[in-house]
């Protein structure tokens, strides 16, 4: 462009600004359907994700994964389907509140043998119920390491993209020094 320029070669600064516009352009069109296609695939799979992992297990609603407040009734595709809720601390909280009344209430009174026994009890709920809130994070730590992961992935393919890393396009600045390419605009 620069030495068409300076020939005073106007109509071919315009081809070769024109071009390389257009180059521009359709680098940034390749960039957002690659976008695109990565943000749908990443709607579904987190979609799928929350189904599968976060503590719902069953697609299917029923009343057993609502009591537990695993999901909330959500309609889909004509069917009911139970949609997983995000952690939800405020739930853990109460089943550990609850655990703890119905301990106190079932100790009470009690002496001996029969104290041991509720304590037992008390501590191999206690115990399962911390297991169920660990997973439970896991689950959702995973699930948001996954999501920003595949994030990562997209902004990382936009800059290669965008930077001309990708052997199905060809930079800008490539074209200057291509031969056949300069050829051709010579003859347009």
């Amino acid at each position: 462009m620069t030495l068409a320029l300076l020939n005073n070669d106007y109509t071919a600064y315009e081809k070769l600004r024109a071009e390389k516009e257009e180059l521009q352009r359709q680098i940034a069109l390749n960039v957002y359907a690659k976008i695109k296609q990565l943000v749908v695939a990443s709607q579904d799979r987190a979609f799928s994700q929350m189904d599968n992992e976060l503590g719902v297990k069953t697609f299917g609603f029923n009343d057993e994964n609502v009591k537990k407040g695993y999901c909330k009734k959500e309609n889909r595709n004509g069917k009911s389907e139970c949609i997983p809720n995000m952690l939800n601390v405020n739930r853990l909280k109460a089943q550990f509140d609850e655990l703890n009344l119905d301990y106190s209430r079932d100790i009470v009174g009690k002496k001996g043998e029969a104290a041991a026994k509720v304590f037992n009890d008390y501590k191999h709920r206690f115990q399962q119920l911390s297991v169920e809130t660990a997973l439970e994070i896991a689950q959702n730590l995973s699930f948001m390491n996954k999501t920003l992961g595949l994030m990562a992935q997209m902004q990382s393919y936009a800059f290669k993209q965008q930077m001309g890393y990708f052997e199905d396009i060809i930079p800008a600045d490539a074209l200057k020094d291509d031969k056949d390419h300069q050829e051709s605009l010579k003859q347009k």
